[in-house]
Formats: C-alpha cells, sequence, structure tokens
C-alpha cells in the first residue's frame, strides 16, 4: 500500500517538471454548455481493483473537487449533471543501454600508413522503471456514457512530503482538466505537454 501511495504521488510531482503528458477527448456531440453540477460516481478504479488507499484517494478526490469549480462545474450530489471517475494504472518498463568499448591501433609510415579500428560490446544494462497514469472521466448522469476524458502520463520517480503531494496532484489534475469544457470547433482529441 504504501508502495502504490509513493508511486501515484511520484506521478503528480512531475506535472510541473514538464514530465507529465496529457491528453484529452470528448464526445463533440454533446453540449457542455448546459451542464454545471457534478457528482463521483462509484467505486474509483486502479488497474489492480478498487482503491485501496483512502489517503490517496481523498487526495485525489480533494484536488477535483478544488479543480472543477475552477473549470465551471459545481459538486451538487442531489442533482448532478456529470458523474466524475478516476482510474490510475502504473505500468512497468524496461530501459536499455549497452556499454561499449572502442580500440584502434595505428602505424603511420613517411608515405602513408594502416589503421584498424573495431568496436566491441561489453555489456548491456537494464533499468527498470514505472510509468503513472491517471485518467479522469466525466459521464452524463442520465445515461451514465462518457463524454469527456483526461489523462496525465509520466515516468515516476521522486518523494515528498504530504503537503506537497498534495500541491503537487492539484497542478496535475489542474494541467489534467485544463481542457474542460472543451472550445467549440476544438479537435476532440489532444495531446499535450504542459
Amino acid at each position: 500500500m504504501k508502495r502504490r501511495q509513493f508511486l501515484l504521488l511520484s506521478l503528480v510531482l512531475l506535472a510541473g517538471c514538464g514530465g507529465l503528458k496529457v491528453s484529452h477527448d470528448y464526445d463533440t456531440g454533446y453540449d457542455f454548455g448546459l451542464v454545471s453540477r457534478y457528482a463521483w460516481a462509484e467505486p474509483p478504479v486502479t488497474k489492480a481493483g478498487p482503491h485501496t488507499n483512502p489517503l490517496n484517494d481523498r487526495r485525489i478526490r480533494e484536488a477535483i473537487d478544488t479543480v472543477l469549480p475552477e473549470r465551471g462545474l459545481r459538486r451538487d450530489d442531489r442533482s448532478p449533471d456529470l458523474l466524475v471517475r478516476y482510474r490510475f494504472r502504473v505500468e512497468q518498463k524496461e530501459r536499455t543501454s549497452t556499454v561499449s568499448v572502442f580500440g584502434s591501433v595505428g602505424n603511420w609510415g613517411r608515405h602513408g600508413g594502416v589503421s584498424i579500428g573495431m568496436g566491441a560490446p561489453v555489456t548491456s544494462v537494464s533499468t527498470p522503471y514505472q510509468v503513472g497514469e491517471l485518467t479522469i472521466d466525466l459521464l452524463d448522469a442520465g445515461d451514465r456514457r462518457l463524454v469527456w476524458r483526461g489523462t496525465g502520463r509520466a515516468e515516476l520517480g521522486g518523494d515528498a512530503d504530504p503537503a506537497q503531494r498534495s500541491q503537487a496532484l492539484r497542478e496535475a489534475i489542474r494541467a489534467i482538466l485544463a481542457a474542460y469544457p472543451p472550445k467549440p470547433g476544438a479537435s476532440a482529441r489532444q495531446e499535450v505537454t504542459p
């Protein structure tokens, strides 16, 4: 559980460093001008199943509850227009680099010379790393169909205290939700690096 908490919060630390890649997609036929209220859909989802860390769940929900009013939506659990859910997953990756040795021998005489060179790989080094992905979905409250999706993806790394984690998480979510509501005529699929 602590490892998952570290990984999630490492993702958000990259938001301010430019390492967070953000993409957006939405239903072009949906009228976002008619919606102003949201509530939470249950339960949040992770790759391994329902979210198990209440600290992370609370941080993510508080950050989304902070940012959505900045985007024109207010929380209304009784009569929402949209339902909000999020999903977090971690993907294991491996970076491979090869270390090589190069050498040459040469002899330059009075009228020319000979040179022989050679390079050979000595060893390959594999370094594991993880990529975290936080996806925020907005669903129509009436029929529960997906109408907007924002995703932030970054290589995980770093550490911070709880206050720094909460602030970094807000900034990552702010970057993910920056394209909500979609502007009329905007491309339905966008990818940006804030």
